[in-house]
């Protein structure tokens, strides 16, 4: 036992110091090894005084460990940037701090209920309901231990509605972050790495080199020789079972088909489609950078939602890939009243942006042609958004592009253009869809 224990403290020194796959591979031992840890330790304890000690403090410190990662979770997940940076002040979503205070408050109160595990007037009335051996000290350590972690589990979820390294997660990425630095086939490799330390873990979990030899612990997990018949029967059964399911999955697409419902929105548009919700708004440039990865690759164009429009957006990539921008405005001839409201802008003759200006004053308008809101905008420019902050497109993104020399251009058009996010907007929109305006 002291030589493996000697081993495995040397693989994970050597692991994590050369990283890389070896690195991979002990780190994917983090999620059985501990609890194999205790399990022997329980078994020791069973017996000598000192493998009891060593079970108690070893489960204290790993309910501690939790304990600890659960509230730093929680604590980012209540963030409203998760990223934390030298010199800026966390900012709490709104109740972040009471949900934090009701995590850490129901984190001490899971581990004061597992904790009664402890008292042997608890343990003999739970045998009463439990398969539970009262005197036993394994069955002890195994009732704290699931007791105080499957109550610590349950608290994130019932304060912070969703599992707060979901949201964590989500988080990062929406900010562009590289969470695993791994492609797939690291991932699948990942997997693979924690299924190697499972065997052996649970092998160990039930007693084997202190109270069971091999044969015994591989019984007590139900891994028996199986007969001729069990293996046709589990076989049969689960060949049943998979064809049942594809049945069932092509059963329901047909009878949704019938009805005529389209399964995702995507289907129903005929698109490939992304979503990001935002909790807090980002400005129209922020969500660019939290969708960076969906992004990229190519071009894109950005549309706001609340303009009705009939501009060939054909046209307008061609004049975008012809003139070699990094980002295409359309520009809209807007009446005088209505250009202190707009986005501004002028153009040299070749069509490449030379001022643009958000709401200017009247007194300082120099052109009649306004952002219709409609832009073709390369990935090459979504490091210049900030992460974190809200960020326009017309305020910040293309004055940024602008003062570094940037390649912009303005797309030069007559089309109709709406804005429907008025009661106004949206009835003239309707009397010009009338009148056929627009098609």
């Amino acid at each position: 036992m002291v030589v493996a224990t000697a081993l495995l403290l040397l693989l994970y020194i050597v692991g994590f110091v050369l990283g890389g796959e070896l690195g991979s591979f002990m780190g994917a031992s983090l999620e059985t090894v501990p609890f194999a840890a205790l399990a022997v330790f329980a078994y020791l304890g069973a017996t000598r005084s000192g493998g009891k000690i060593a079970a108690i403090v070893w489960l204290l410190g790993v309910v501690a460990a939790i304990a600890v990662l659960s509230l730093l979770n929680s604590f980012l997940a209540v963030l409203v940037d998760p990223i934390l940076r030298p010199g800026v002040t966390p900012e709490f979503i709104e109740g972040g701090p009471i949900r934090l205070l009701l995590v850490f408050l129901g984190i001490g109160l899971s581990i004061l209920i597992g904790l009664l595990g402890f008292i042997p007037a608890a343990r003999r009335w739970l045998s009463r309901l439990l398969p539970l051996n009262p005197d036993d000290f394994v069955h002890t350590i195994a009732l704290v231990a699931v007791a105080t972690l499957t109550l610590m589990a349950f608290v994130p979820l019932v304060f912070l509605a969703e599992p707060p390294l979901l949201t964590l997660v989500t988080g990062l990425v929406a900010e562009g972050a590289d969470l695993m630095g791994r492609d797939d086939a690291g991932l699948l490799r990942d997997e693979i790495y924690g299924l190697m330390w499972l065997i052996p873990a649970v092998i160990f979990a039930v007693g084997y080199g202190i109270r069971r030899n091999l044969v015994e612990a591989l019984q007590r997990l139900g891994l028996v020789k199986p007969t001729l018949k069990q293996i046709f029967l589990g076989g049969g059964l689960a060949m049943v079972l998979v064809f049942g399911v594809v049945a069932l999955d092509w059963g329901i697409g047909w009878l949704w088909g019938q009805v005529g419902w389209s399964r995702t929105d995507g289907e129903a548009f005929g698109l490939r489609v992304h979503y990001l919700r935002e909790t807090e708004l980002s400005g129209t440039a922020g969500p660019l950078r939290k969708l960076a990865q969906e992004l990229a690759g190519e071009r894109f164009l950005v549309i706001y939602a609340d303009n009705l429009t009939d501009l060939d957006l054909t046209e307008l990539l061609s004049f975008h890939d012809r003139t070699g921008a990094e980002l295409t405005v359309a520009l809209h001839r807007e009446d005088q009243a209505d250009l202190p409201s707009k986005s501004v802008a002028d153009t040299a003759d070749d069509g490449r942006l030379l001022r643009f200006v958000e709401k200017p004053a009247p007194a300082d308008l120099f052109s009649t042609w306004a952002s219709a809101g409609i832009y073709v905008i390369d990935p090459s420019v979504i490091d210049i958004i900030p992460v974190g902050v809200q960020y326009d497109i017309g305020r910040g993104l293309i004055p940024a592009l602008l003062r570094d020399g940037r390649s912009v251009f303005g797309f030069k058009v007559d089309f109709y253009l709406m804005d429907i996010g008025t009661p106004d907007g949206y009835a003239r929109a309707q009397a010009d869809l009338s009148a056929r305006k627009i098609s």
